[in-house]
């Protein structure tokens, strides 16, 4: 996922690109699908799954003549997948990078970007946890794993940490880890589990613990399925860096 420029620091949106490969043609260099007509395989990054499902719904109504196949994986299995021709058309929370783009170039397959959407990363707590705001470097010393009891982080609760998110192939968990410089070796007080709704039921049953998920899966409060999230978890703030000209104010990963 890619940052920018924002008062909402590691929680910044991210953009969600339709990635296409172009060689969806028949041997007489005919098209096989049109833009509302045809079959097409779609991989989906799991972490977008619910506002692309939603998008979904609204295309199938409106194009009845198109068949999509979906799967929803890891972002590194829908690039593996995109990568073998066994998706045409990829949604992913980036751009793919300069070595992923060389083996497209080196087929001699050109690659569209459409950006579609903005996404954010959520941390989710307990809703018995004291701690609703966290300072940016105590969540840097949990994330490094320095800090691994809430008592070395808010002095007064006495529990281990524990930081759960969904896949260590997702996107959520390359951006964690890129944003604070964490390498193959995992912290001890990290952990994966398979999926986004895991992740939730997980932190709304161990009060320990915080959860590292999409925002899209908490920000539909028409969605049944987001309600009933959000009745179980607590979303935190986050305090910008003390050396910020922002120090001193929390957000929390909404608009």
């Amino acid at each position: 996922m890619r940052f920018r420029t924002t008062s909402l620091l590691f929680l910044a949106f991210a953009a969600v690109f339709f990635i296409t490969s172009c060689d969806e043609t028949d041997k007489n260099g005919k098209a096989l699908s049109t833009p509302t007509s045809g079959e097409l395989n779609l991989s989906v990054d799991e972490t977008l799954s619910p506002i692309f499902k939603e998008e979904l719904i609204v295309f199938n109504q409106t194009y009845p003549q198109a068949k999509i196949k979906v799967n929803y994986e890891s972002e590194f299995d829908a690039i593996t997948d995109f990568r073998n021709k066994k998706s045409t058309m990829l949604v992913l929370g980036r751009k793919l990078t300069q070595e992923e783009n060389a083996v497209f170039e080196q087929r001699k397959l050109p690659i569209k970007y459409t950006k579609i959407a903005y996404d954010a990363i959520a941390l989710i707590i307990n809703k018995d946890n004291p701690n609703k705001e966290f300072k940016y470097e105590v969540m840097e010393n949990i994330f490094s794993g320095k800090i691994n009891n809430w008592t070395d982080a808010d002095g007064k609760t006495s529990l281990p940490i524990t930081v759960v998110f969904d896949d260590p192939k997702s996107s959520i968990f390359g951006t964690i880890c890129n944003r604070f410089k964490i390498n193959k070796t995992l912290p001890k007080t990290f952990f994966g589990l398979h999926s986004n709704p895991e992740v939730i039921d997980y932190v709304s049953k161990n009060k320990g613990a915080i959860g590292i998920i999409g925002v899209n899966w908490i920000s539909n409060y028409k969605v049944k399925a987001i309600q009933e999230f959000n009745a179980k978890i607590d979303v935190a703030g986050v305090y910008n860096p003390d050396t910020s000209k922002f120090a001193g104010k929390s957000y929390k990963p909404y608009q």
